[in-house]
């Protein structure tokens, strides 16, 4: 039997006044019922409901899943009758939370404390599992030189001197040792699994001290937190070094946000906050472990904060020396996930990092592409649209598409430590347009022609570029970059054109010379981009905006005459017989113009 299985208990466990019966598991059915636990004083017939009470609302939560909000049912269940069935599940709810040192200790108090009330399949299943969570976390070994408290990451862990040593998970852990009238004893200390760790505390005593009193109405029993560890309930008084606290209350499912409070040399200062609703048990670990943790401008603490806080909307802010500072908003929820991790982004430039930030520079290389885009390409065709040459017809445009078409390349840099880059691309550019044109003109004695044509405009060609780049980091992995090259493109076009003429009611194609014929030549270009990207180790990804001006002209004189196609069947006044019309003659097919791209690139830095 597995003990993740252990959900319900029958009524009929705790049916028996004086006594909370219970077992890992429900019996099967028709098995006989488990005896009673007896107790010698026993508790009061309301605390004995109320526990009851509370101890199935958890299991009523644990059915649907909700191991968190089921483990604050039995611990309420444990404070007011403990039991086999409160205590075990809770270990259960522990354990599948992922915190091994907690579930140990119930299990631990199971066979030790509750040991004459479990029966021996209780003994074979606790077991394994309590083997299984020792291995998962270590020792820790707290002793001073005189009694006091032990504070572990906020948790009071017990009396000095300690019968044995503490269950901590494996990491860093913040250690407190604490007595009224002495200076606080404050440690650092690393947990391996399997092994202790020992703290050798040296209490001072407190010279020079102010005090704090906490009281106010409906404050009488919530529990006072200063600086993370807990000192009492409320009413309140004691000594505490001069300067700068922070403190907050718990009463039930009601309590205070952390807040700051000034303790002067030989003063009392009076705390009397106002209790509201708090959200479920919350921890908040940051990475580094060194970090500032800043909840509503209020420091908390170094790398981890544990406790509750007021449902709504929070500001949470981490900081250190040699990382990007991290800020969020926090929303608790009366439903919520327990653990809340948070990674600070390294700024590689720091002077923390020495020689890392002091380095030589580094190497890029990224690949780009996406959609150019442009209202023209510059060519004759697009500006004779009702803009005639001298002796030559009006032409007409109609049906104008944008300029558009791929551009993809890749970029190569070396970044100095300033994040100013040398960088070269290459890469291959396509655009094409299409636009119709229409004009009349006579021929014979008076004979009227119409003229359409569709132009099909194409400007394509690799290119190579040289230039520089630089990249600002914003907040966390967030960073802006700029682009600037210089290059060219080793362009060919054509203009893919075809037409018809009508006259006198009949219409024929048109035979347009050198439609279609591309021509070829270099053209110079400048093209600034800026992106925002993000940046995750060395690997990096980025959305921006390129724009491609391009400075010379192209194609010139590539279009000829357009005439009838089979002039051979000209036949007095028919459409065959128009002459060639130079109406288009010589136009180049692009000028000085801008492709604008919208880009996506992916890329990686070595040594970053």
């Amino acid at each position: 039997m597995r003990l993740d299985k252990v959900l319900l208990l029958s009524a009929a466990f705790w049916s028996i006044p004086g006594a909370v019966a219970a077992q890992p598991a429900p019996p099967p059915e028709g098995g006989p019922t488990p005896p009673a636990e007896p107790s010698s004083d026993g508790p009061s017939p309301e605390a004995l409901e109320k526990a009851k009470q509370l101890f199935f609302q958890g299991n009523e939560l644990r059915r649907a899943g909700d191991c968190q909000g089921a483990l604050k049912y039995f611990l309420e269940s444990r404070s007011l009758v403990p039991s086999v069935a409160n205590t075990l599940n809770a270990a259960v709810c522990l354990a599948q939370m992922g915190r091994a040192d907690e579930a140990l200790e119930m299990y631990e108090e199971l066979l030790t404390k509750l040991r004459e009330r479990l029966t021996d399949e209780d003994r074979a299943t606790i077991g394994p599992e309590t083997k299984r969570l020792r291995a998962l976390v270590g020792d820790l070994d707290v002793s001073a030189d005189t009694d006091g408290r032990v504070v572990v990451d906020g948790r009071p862990r017990g009396q000095l001197p300690l019968v044995a040593p503490l269950r901590v998970l494996p990491g860093k852990h913040e250690v407190i040792v604490q007595k009224d009238g002495f200076v606080s004893f404050e440690a650092e200390v690393e947990i391996v699994a399997g092994q202790t760790a020992r703290v050798r505390a040296k209490l001072e005593p407190l010279r020079l001290a102010g005090k704090l009193r906490v009281e106010g109405e409906g404050l009488e029993g919530a529990q006072l937190y200063v600086d993370g560890a807990p000192l009492g309930t409320v009413p309140w008084q004691g000594s505490l070094a001069p300067g700068e606290h922070t403190f907050w209350l718990v009463k039930g499912d009601l309590g205070t946000a952390p807040a700051p409070i000034t303790i002067v040399k030989g003063q009392t200062a009076l705390a009397s906050p106002t209790l509201v609703s708090l959200g479920p048990e919350l921890t908040l670990t940051i990475v580094p472990e060194t970090a500032r943790l800043v909840l509503d401008d209020v420091f908390v603490g170094l790398g981890r904060w544990r406790g509750r806080l007021p449902i709504g909307v929070h500001t949470v802010r981490a900081a250190d020396e040699g990382y990007f500072v991290l800020e969020q908003s926090l929303e608790v929820r009366p439903a919520m996930q327990p653990t809340k991790p948070l990674k600070l982004a390294i700024d590689e430039s720091h002077p923390r990092w020495g020689k890392r930030a002091q380095s030589a520079g580094s190497v890029w290389l990224d690949a780009f592409g996406g959609v150019a885009l442009s209202n023209t390409l510059g060519s004759g065709a697009e500006r004779s649209c009702d803009n005639p040459r001298a002796g030559r017809p009006t032409l007409s445009c109609a049906n104008q598409s944008i300029a558009w078409g791929p551009l993809a390349g890749a970029r190569f840099g070396y970044e100095f430590p300033f994040r100013l880059s040398l960088e070269a691309a290459g890469g291959y550019a396509h655009a094409t347009k299409d636009l119709d044109r229409s004009w009349d003109t006579t021929f014979g004695q008076s004979t009227a022609a119409h003229y359409e044509v569709t132009d099909g405009l194409v400007f394509t060609g690799p290119f190579a570029a040289l230039g520089l780049g630089y990249r600002a980091p914003l907040a966390g992995p967030l960073e802006l970059r700029f682009h600037l090259l210089v290059g060219a493109l080793f362009t060919r076009t054509w203009d893919d054109v075809t037409g018809t003429v009508t006259s006198g009611g009949r219409t024929v194609p048109v035979i347009v010379e050198r439609a279609g014929e591309s021509t070829s030549a270099p053209d110079l270009f400048v093209a600034p981009e800026a992106d925002v990207g993000l940046r995750f180790g060395g690997f990096t990804t980025g959305l921006g905006l390129a724009a491609h001006v391009f400075t010379l002209q192209g194609g010139a004189g590539a279009i000829g005459q357009v005439y009838p196609s089979h002039p051979e069947a000209c036949a007095s006044s028919s459409v065959e017989c128009a002459p060639g019309s130079d109406a288009i003659e010589g136009e180049e097919t692009f000028r000085a113009f801008a492709l604008f791209t919208p880009t996506l690139s992916v890329g990686y830095a070595f040594g970053l």
